[in-house]
């Protein structure tokens, strides 16, 4: 190599390593800011500076270095009752940390257990079971989903099971606590007492053989005060055209038809619908 070519190198690799210099001090994290949502009369009592120190975000280091899911994962298992929504890089020096308070939606019982969680299956609170404890504001699953003795508050049932996948429990959720065109969301917890997914079988066109298929069972509950119960909506193969068959279901439910304190609206394995006023 020539002297001039190493005069040449030894300029750029300095013309370099500024750049890289100023690049980093540029670049660097210098702000964190937090949005934090709650329902109204919210008893949750976590504050912003909460937020940004379970997330463990540190000041100073590169931008682009943020590790944004670690942060996320630090806040949830943290905090039960928050959802992380993002975290934001606003611009080249700050990020926002945006969560909301979870609302509890569903619940399980597993050993004389309550287990309650929210719409993300997140385990928000756990208690003893007793004859008055049961909560009757959420939505009992009579599904395994993989709860145990070593299930804790912060963990997420969203794994995929024997009778019940996370992927059609969200598409369940979505169409009948979100899309619902009958049912407003916010009514769904006192009109639904519980959820399950069963296996069920059916008979072929030529009647000879059976054809195992998932059900998703829905029991509303009592209309009538001190009564056993509602009525009940049993829809087939749930993983294939589930908003067309939930909205037949609550169409025919809230129709005059229906007699929605008893009975049952079943969505059978070929497509058809019946209603059977007598189960």
């Amino acid at each position: 190599m020539t002297k001039k070519s190493i005069i040449t190198t030894s300029i750029l690799l300095s013309i370099l390593a500024l750049i890289l210099v100023l690049f980093g001090a540029v670049f660097r994290l210098r702000q964190i800011d937090v949005e934090i949502s709650l329902q109204e009369g919210s008893a949750v009592a976590v504050t912003k500076e909460d937020i940004l120190t379970a997330s463990k975000l540190k000041r100073g280091g590169s931008i682009f270095m943020v590790d944004k899911q670690t942060a996320i994962d630090n806040i949830e298992q943290t905090y039960s009752e928050i959802k992380v929504v993002q975290i934001e890089t606003v611009n080249v020096v700050k990020v926002k940390i945006v969560v909301r308070e979870r609302v509890e939606m569903f619940y399980a019982e597993y050993q004389n257990t309550f287990y309650c969680m929210d719409e993300d299956l997140k385990v928000m609170r756990i208690f003893a079971k007793t004859s008055e404890s049961e909560p009757t504001n959420l939505i009992k699953i009579e599904t395994d989903i993989g709860i145990t003795s070593n299930t804790k508050t912060c963990d997420f049932m969203n794994k995929t099971y024997a009778a019940i996948s996370y992927d059609w429990f969200v598409a369940m959720y979505t169409n009948v606590m979100v899309s619902n065109r009958y049912v407003e969301r916010a009514d769904i917890c006192s009109l639904v007492a519980s959820i399950s997914f069963e296996k069920a079988y059916a008979l072929t066109d030529e009647g000879e053989n059976a054809v195992q298929y998932t059900k998703l069972v829905l029991k509303t509950r009592s209309l009538n005060e001190g009564a056993a119960g509602g009525i009940v909506m049993e829809i087939a193969n749930p993983e294939t055209g589930l908003d067309r068959k939930v909205n037949m279901c609550f169409a025919a439910y809230n129709s005059e038809s229906v007699d929605n304190t008893h009975g049952k609206l079943v969505i059978k394995y070929d497509g058809s619908f019946v209603y059977l006023p007598n189960d």
